[in-house]
């Protein structure tokens, strides 16, 4: 009997021994499972977003380069719109007139004072063609024909002199305002070269030789003075404190030339249609007229619209006939 009972006991100490065994074994095998998952966990978040951040930016460069080139092509495709045979239009211009003189207030009295330069505000309209050397508008003959307005008003000028005033048959000092005012219209012919340095951009310049014809008796002048002081003295002949000097078509006009620069840029509006915003500047070459050394210079603002004819089609070739297929032969 006591044999069997150590028997039993070492049974079941054996049997207590393997499932303390067993049971550390699968506590071990968790805790690392565990430990394998929150370490491949920590790893794979940072890994998945950095995938999935290079993939969202590999896309939208695919979709930038794809416009990019669609672009390109389309422009490339695309007829020019300022590429044209020939070009008309019509030019509008405000212009800002610089009257240079020295002109003497009373003729052949040098002592009694001169006049100083002077400016006036104008217009200027007139039609223009345009003729290309090529295809590529790098280089143009212009012309135009039109009305230009240069007048303008000299520098006031102040100076002493003596005459009779207010019919007191008495020679009084007086102290006066010298004005001269101009009305100068003219026929405005000019002709020139047009330049577009670059192709991809339609800036241009261009030098005109313009002539002036006189338009009618429109150039005229007016000459007044006023009495500044004394203030209760006044001119017999008006009754006024203002009187004129001279007035009406100016003798001895001359035929203007001078030279005009223009910078512009062409601005389409259409396939046919183009406004162009230019600044201008003209610089006489001679004198307004004849008796007194007097030019006129002019810096002009303004837009030129141009009508370009469109190009002749090139109609594409028919393709040639297709030869009839003969019938198949029935052999009997």
């Amino acid at each position: 009997m006591e044999g069997n009972d150590i028997t039993n006991m070492s049974l079941r100490e054996a049997i207590e021994r393997r499932s303390l065994s067993i049971a550390s074994k699968q506590s071990l095998r968790q805790s690392g499972e565990i430990a394998s998952l929150d370490s491949s966990g920590s790893d794979r978040t940072p890994s998945r977003m950095t995938d999935h951040a290079g993939r969202s930016i590999l896309l939208a460069m695919t979709i930038f380069i794809g416009f990019i080139g669609f672009q390109r092509e389309a422009c490339a495709q695309s007829p020019d719109p300022l590429a044209s045979p020939f070009h008309a239009g019509l030019r509008l211009d405000y212009l800002r007139n610089y009257q240079q003189t020295t002109s003497l207030i009373v003729a052949d009295c040098p002592q009694c004072g001169n006049f100083s330069n002077g400016s006036g505000n104008g217009f200027e309209v007139q039609l223009f063609g345009e003729v290309p050397f090529n295809f590529y508008r790098r280089l143009d003959l212009t012309f135009g024909a039109g009305f230009a307005q240069r007048g303008g008003a000299f520098g006031q000028t102040v100076t002493d002199a003596e005459m009779v005033l207010d019919n007191s048959n008495m020679e009084v000092p007086y102290t006066r305002l010298n004005s001269f005012s101009a009305s100068l219209a003219y026929i405005d012919l000019s002709g020139g070269l047009r330049i577009t340095p670059l192709k991809k951009y339609p800036a241009y310049f261009s030098a005109d030789l313009a002539v002036d014809i006189p338009a009618g008796r429109s150039v005229t002048y007016t000459q007044t003075e006023s009495i500044l002081s004394p203030q209760d003295r006044f001119y017999p002949q008006t009754q006024s404190t203002t009187r004129t000097d001279g007035e009406g078509p100016i003798d001895g006009a001359n035929t203007l030339f001078g030279i005009r620069g223009t910078l512009g840029y062409e601005l389409p509006f259409g396939p046919i249609l183009t406004a162009s915003p230019e600044l201008s500047y003209y610089y006489p070459l001679n004198e307004v007229e004849t008796a007194r050394p007097w030019r006129v210079s002019s810096i002009s603002l303004g837009v030129a619209f141009r009508w370009n004819k469109p190009p002749n089609a090139v109609e594409e070739p028919l393709p040639p006939p297709q030869k009839p297929t003969p019938p198949p032969v029935v052999q009997h």
